[in-house]
């Protein structure tokens, strides 16, 4: 599964000396009804020309798969194609979370067109990121903060790309979530995590330089770029907004508050929600036990993250709107 990041690709570099690959990059085309204020805020956000949107991930898994001689098939998919793809992709990971539901469409339609090209397994490069400090806030961890960030974050890091497989019905396969590279992670020390380079400061500094003989510059120095942002599927967000009007949407939260006690934030999450609800029903909120997560009453496990994978709030330790 190629975006073209520096996960994936290393991932392809490794496993490309032992197998052939056959690489699948889901990215939407350019010509689609995209906010062109939004598409520069991202540009900006993560450091990269414009025009690349809305999808940078296509030049960089282009890029890889040359390199690496690697068969390498791109599913260019519209905006409403995705979204035939939600109801599936909220039945699998059981959310309607806008961030959840936006890069799950885009791993579920890579599965599907693994599949559909008869590959059995994928590599996805799920808990690099969480490992080996490639969110920005980590970079600005003491040493001992970090070291124990990593540890928390090896006890709670969780993945929907299992689920989406089995609805699919495909193996997948995630190198960094195996015990060996766990365990590395835990024993690393912090300058294996962060870096700079040219100025910038970077996380994933170990992977980077394991890889900087084996890719060239622009796939092992590339900034991190979350799925949504690279495939294009984050343009769901603007094109679901200017679908639904405010006055749809105030009126039609405040039924579900009044009824149920849950509270959405924004007209995608209600347009997922509406998805979430048909095949699960509507949530209540009441139901809730004094630990599951005050805004949508499902259950938040372990208990000590502060973030609901079912709705996507996150920091709520100090809310309560019992």
């Amino acid at each position: 599964m190629l975006s073209g990041g520096l996960d994936t690709s290393t991932i392809a570099a490794y496993a490309t000396q032992v197998r052939a690959l056959f690489a699948v990059t889901v990215c939407v085309p350019s010509n689609q009804p995209i906010d062109a204020a939004h598409k520069q805020t991202l540009a900006s956000k993560l450091g990269c020309d414009a025009g690349a949107f809305p999808s940078p991930d296509a030049a960089y898994a282009q890029q890889c798969a040359a390199w690496l001689n690697l068969t390498h098939e791109i599913w260019w998919i519209s905006l409403d194609e995705l979204l035939t793809y939600a109801p599936a992709t909220i039945r699998a990971i059981r959310s309607f979370d806008p961030m959840q539901v936006r890069n799950g469409i885009t791993i579920y339609c890579g599965l599907l067109r693994a599949k559909s090209l008869g590959l059995r397994r994928v590599y996805t490069g799920d808990g690099a990121d969480e490992l080996y400090a490639g969110y920005s806030h980590m970079w600005a961890m003491a040493p001992d903060q970090l070291h124990a960030y990593v540890r928390h974050m090896a006890t709670i890091m969780a993945f929907t790309t299992p689920d989406l497989a089995d609805a699919v019905g495909i193996d997948t396969f995630s190198p960094f979530t195996e015990p060996d590279l766990v365990d590395l992670a835990l024993e690393l020390p912090y300058e294996a995590f962060i870096g700079n380079r040219e100025g910038r400061v970077m996380g994933k500094w170990i992977i980077r330089q394991a890889v900087s003989a084996l890719l060239p510059g622009d796939l092992v120095w590339r900034v991190k770029t979350p799925i949504e942002y690279g495939s294009g599927s984050t343009f769901l967000g603007p094109l679901l907004q200017s679908r639904i009007s405010d006055e749809e949407f105030f009126s039609e939260c405040e039924t579900i508050a009044a009824t149920t006690g849950l509270r959405l934030r924004e007209k995608e999450q209600l347009y997922y929600y509406r998805l979430y609800a048909e095949q699960f029903g509507p949530i209540v909120v009441a139901d809730r036990g004094a630990d599951d997560c005050p805004y949508c009453g499902h259950a938040v496990r372990p208990a000590n993250r502060n973030y609901c994978g079912v709705c996507g709030a996150w920091g709520f330790a100090q809310v309560d709107n019992r």
